[in-house]
Parts: C-alpha cells; structure tokens; sequence
C-alpha cells in the first residue's frame, strides 16, 4: 500500500483566509469568472456565499474555488452555466450517475455541503489512516495510506484516481501558486 501525500501543505485547505475576504470579489474580476457578480435567491452573491462558509468552517476560501474548477471548469466561465451545472457545482452530494442528492441542490447548499464534509474528513485525519480510490465508476482501484490532513480530505471528496487528489494539485497550484 504507498503512502500518498498531496503537493499542498494543510495550510491550503485549513484556515480562513480574512486577508482573501476583501479580495475574493477582484480574484474572480481578475479571472473574468461569472461568479464575480453571480447572485441568487434575492441578491446573494457568490463570493459573499463562499466567505460565509468557509469562515464557518474555517477553510480557506481558496479550496472552495479549487473545488468549483476541478469538478466543472467553472473558474473560466465568463458567461452562468446552466442551473444544472449551478445545482452541483462543487461535485458535493453527486452520485456516481452525475445525479446530486436532493439536499444538495443549489449553489448554496453546494457550497455549505463542500464545507462540511472537507472539514469533517481534514479533522477526521490521523496518522496511518487510509483512503479507497475509485476508478471514477464506483470500482476500487487503489487503497492508499494518507500523509496529510489535506490529502485525506481531498481523496475522501473526491475518491477518483483521475479526478480526485492530483487534479486538485494541479487545479490549486494553476490558480494559486504556492
């Protein structure tokens, strides 16, 4: 069994970013991101949405928008995409079908559920604790012993060989270089 440890320190995902509060409305203006003056349900507007949740939770608001790119590209999306894509934004609560579960429906409660389980899964980590891989079709292809808080969370979210750990790395390090 290999011990897998994500490229980013524990710090990228744990931790609420005040500094990044201000500035999450020019990030997403800088990247010509939908998001920048998305709102729903009378006058929410995403970044507000996000800094809600992530300051609950206390993550950084960074892994939240990591999220929204790894799972749908949605950080160059200049235009809204469909409601469909809206409903399961973060991936969270989304069946193997790509069909997401009832409670999860909608950009905030994407958001909250994103949260909640990365939060659950970071302080659920321990030393030797282990994490199921999938082939991205509910089969198991690998069995891996985690080396960080941040890698548990990442494969616990996304437990796809090809969508999950890497593809975080990659997505985070593309858009926040650390």
């Amino acid at each position: 069994m290999n011990t897998i440890t994500s490229r980013l320190p524990n710090s990228a995902m744990s931790g609420y970013d005040k500094v990044f509060e201000a500035g999450i409305g020019n990030f997403l203006f800088s990247i010509k991101c939908f998001l920048k003056d998305y709102t729903f349900d009378g006058g929410k507007n995403a970044g507000g949405v996000i800094n809600h949740y992530c300051k609950a939770y206390n993550l950084n608001q960074r892994i939240i928008l990591m999220t929204v790119q790894k799972e749908f590209g949605a950080l160059e999306m200049a235009v809204a995409p469909a409601q469909s894509i809206l409903d399961k934004i973060c991936g969270c609560g989304v069946l193997e079908t790509g069909a997401p579960l009832a409670k999860y429906i909608g950009f905030e409660n994407q958001i909250a559920g994103a949260c909640a389980t990365y939060r659950f899964h970071y302080n659920a980590f321990h030393d030797g604790i282990q994490a199921v891989l999938t082939d991205g079709k509910g089969n198991t292809a690998d069995t891996i012993i985690c080396g960080s808080a941040i890698t548990y969370a990442l494969a616990k979210y996304t437990p796809s060989i090809q969508y999950g750990i890497n593809l975080a790395d990659k997505v985070y390090t593309d858009h926040f270089a650390i």
